[in-house]
């Protein structure tokens, strides 16, 4: 709720499915949403975490996987057998002026969600979530996009 008004505030957000969980980035950090393109590894540098680069419209992007930040899970552990179908998308966000790449099983798009409906007081291990709201019956986590950011920033200096 608005301090100053009995309406509710509204946030728009990018839903995405990793496996069988879902999550939402506000939409304030989306760029743009990808097909998913060939990631070009880099010698001696490219890992789990970083899975290397793509190119979009002459542009190069780092690739990091986020999978093991936000579900624990690697990528083999979570494409269950019935949700194979879904064409996996490439979602390009920036967060503090950096451009970022993940791939993500599923993108629903753009919903707006009211205030009243989301739980920041949901108790989770993972600090990169910051809120859990549901949504048409899917439970769905909320990012904190800056602690990913500082998060994805601080992996890559490790290995650079």
């Amino acid at each position: 709720m608005n301090q100053f008004s009995s309406e509710p505030v509204h946030h728009r957000i990018m839903m995405f499915r990793l496996g069988e969980q879902w999550f939402g980035i506000p939409s304030i950090f989306c760029v743009e949403t990808l097909p998913r393109l060939p990631i070009t590894k880099v010698p001696f540098k490219s890992d789990a975490f970083f899975l290397g680069v793509i190119l979009n419209h002459a542009d190069l992007y780092l690739c990091i996987e986020v999978r093991q930040l936000l579900t624990g899970c690697n990528s083999a552990e979570s494409h269950p057998q019935h949700l194979r179908h879904v064409f996996p998308r490439l979602l390009l966000i920036k967060v503090l002026g950096e451009l970022w790449v993940f791939e993500v099983d599923e993108v629903s798009g753009l919903q707006t969600i009211e205030d009243l409906c989301i739980n920041a007081d949901f108790t989770n291990e993972n600090d990169l979530l910051s809120a859990q709201f549901e949504l048409d019956g899917r439970q769905v986590f909320l990012i904190d996009a800056i602690k990913l950011a500082n998060t994805m920033k601080a992996r890559f200096n490790e290995i650079c």
